[in-house]
């Protein structure tokens, strides 16, 4: 499928039909048949992504930053819920400010944390299992002698 470029006109155009249709349970679709040759997800994507009012583009700070690497230690690549912690950044900025530049300054120490989990996990999976105390196997013994006998 070819996608087509949204132009400032059709731009001004979605935001029209977003303060129209926009509480309209079925709104985005009947949106999607005004905006000639875009799809239903391209039009709520441009008005999520782009277009929407209270989304930010003002450079991120130290402060974001620190925030966005400890939200990601804690709860990974689930960038709906790490977005709730940003006021007015949406889940497709933020996602695209941890790929492009936290990742990278911070790889190290990802690195590290993710092979901390995985030893741990091997570790689990490799250690022996617990033994049963020694009054359990006679108890099963004892028992199983009753059965046969």
């Amino acid at each position: 499928m070819n996608r087509k470029k949204f132009r400032p006109s059709d731009d001004t155009r979605l935001l029209k039909l977003v303060k129209r249709f926009g509480k309209d349970p079925n709104g985005w679709a009947k949106i999607s048949n005004r905006m000639n040759g875009f799809t239903v997800r391209q039009c709520k994507e441009r008005y999520t992504i782009y277009l929407q009012c209270e989304n930010r583009n003002d450079p991120w700070t130290e402060e974001e930053d620190q925030h966005l690497l400890d939200l990601y230690k804690q709860f990974g690549p689930k960038w709906k819920l790490i977005t709730s912690f940003f006021n007015g950044r949406n889940s497709n900025n933020v996602k695209n400010r941890w790929y492009r530049y936290i990742k990278k300054s911070h790889l190290e120490e990802i690195q590290q944390l993710s092979s901390q989990s995985s030893t741990e996990s091997e570790e689990k999976i490799n250690s022996d299992p617990p033994q049963p105390e020694i009054e359990d196997v006679r108890r099963l013994l004892s028992i199983e002698y009753l059965l046969i006998h």
